[in-house]
């Protein structure tokens, strides 16, 4: 059997957390013995590991990366020198302009306290971007190291001369979708281009199926008079979440009679729940916290709406396909990835009357709407093969 260590930060609700229980799922267990390091232990998706996948938390003090400051009760457990550490280290890191490199100089302070793993792999998996990839290559032991970055590079932050180290430390660097390989490419010139490789989430039309079968008693939500608009993604200002309900705003000022849920959770909640009291919605728009199943809502929505700002490649999109279900979407760089204006979806400019519109246009032209669920129907289908190509990989 072959030996294959994977790490995320934890199997909360998310794009890549999703693919990767989809990918485990997939993996033969005979041909497998799979570890699966967590820097927390946590998430919703947690329950649905399959029984051969052995979770591990990652060895202390890594497990301080990902910890808040604010989080003094688990200093106190672990050792408050490490508290004292963090704060420090912090400070000094933030002196950096660029968010995300935040991180990686965390890591240069941190890594020679954090103690290799001595148990030997034949195949090392970081499947996401972030300190994940530090710790893979500086301390797992395998014969393959391969790193995942779930985005668009130069949308993440990240410091590009830190990265080429470890980037040239591995055997392949994988992401989603073209665009995100050509921003590699562009920030790494001097690494050969066949290091970089594509491999997209995968997606279960079987299983998003049978989850969205789920008995719903959500009232609101359910009320025939009422059109029914979803949105899935975290809390967080990449979604442009403040966007979608400006544009809900004027929904209701044209007498639109509508319910939008919004599937997740999110740093921003207290922030949007505001925003949205100020825009008198609370009839209208609902944030329903992170789920583990958004499909049983996908299932009766109208139409689902995405407002990012950018997304590596949107599972979500894909999803609300396999489930026939309309899409407007903003026109972030990726987003044709998912639709065709006009064919498969709606595409909006990335303002609240162009996304307004866009919905109204769907909600109201019955066979403009016609159109699109039959063009999926008939062009869209799930992914699962390609586990073949995961698993030539490994």
């Amino acid at each position: 059997m072959k030996k294959i260590l994977f790490i995320i930060n934890s199997l909360n609700v998310g794009g890549a957390e999703k693919s990767l229980v989809s990918l485990l799922n997939l993996l033969p267990p005979e041909e497998y013995e799979i570890d699966l390091y967590l820097l927390k232990r946590t998430g919703l998706f947690l329950k649905l590991l399959p029984a051969n996948i052995n979770v591990k938390e990652v060895p202390f003090p890594y497990t301080c990366l990902s910890r808040k400051i604010s989080d003094v009760s688990f200093f106190y457990r672990n050792g408050f020198l490490f508290w004292f550490k963090k704060v420090v280290r912090t400070i000094l890191s933030n002196i950096i302009n660029r968010k995300n490199a935040v991180i990686q100089n965390l890591w240069a302070r941190w890594k020679d306290e954090i103690p290799v793993i001595e148990e030997e792999y034949d195949v090392a998996v970081s499947y996401i971007e972030g300190s994940a990839n530090y710790f893979v290559i500086d301390k797992i032991k395998a014969k393959k190291k391969y790193l995942w970055m779930h985005t668009i590079y130069d949308k993440w932050g990240y410091s590009p001369e830190f990265d080429k180290y470890y980037f040239n430390k591995a055997d392949k660097v994988v992401t989603i979708s073209n665009i995100c390989k050509d921003s590699l490419i562009k920030n790494f010139p001097d690494i050969a281009s066949n290091k970089f490789a594509i491999l997209e989430n995968i997606t279960s039309q079987q299983l998003i199926k049978s989850m969205s079968e789920e008995t719903l008693v959500d009232e609101i939500y359910l009320d025939k008079n009422k059109k029914k608009i979803l949105s899935v993604g975290r809390l967080d200002p990449i979604k442009a979440y403040d966007l979608a309900l400006d544009a809900a705003k004027i929904l209701k000022e044209r007498g639109v009679d509508f319910v939008w849920y919004i599937v997740g959770g999110g740093k921003i909640k207290e922030k949007l729940e505001k925003q949205k009291s100020d825009l008198g919605l609370d009839n209208e728009v609902y944030f329903i916290g992170a789920q583990m199943n958004p499909y049983k809502y996908m299932r009766y929505a109208d139409i689902v709406v995405q407002s990012s700002k950018y997304e590596g490649k949107s599972i979500v999109l894909d999803e609300a396909k396999l489930l026939g279900k309309p899409i407007v979407a903003t026109n972030y760089s990726t987003v044709t990835d998912a639709i065709t204006h006009l064919e498969t979806g709606i595409i909006t400019e990335m303002f609240p009357e162009s996304l307004a519109n866009g919905i109204c246009e769907l909600l109201k032209n019955k066979e403009l709407r016609n159109r699109i669920i039959k063009n999926i129907s008939l062009n869209t289908k799930d992914n699962t093969c390609e586990i073949d190509k995961y698993i030539e990989l490994f």
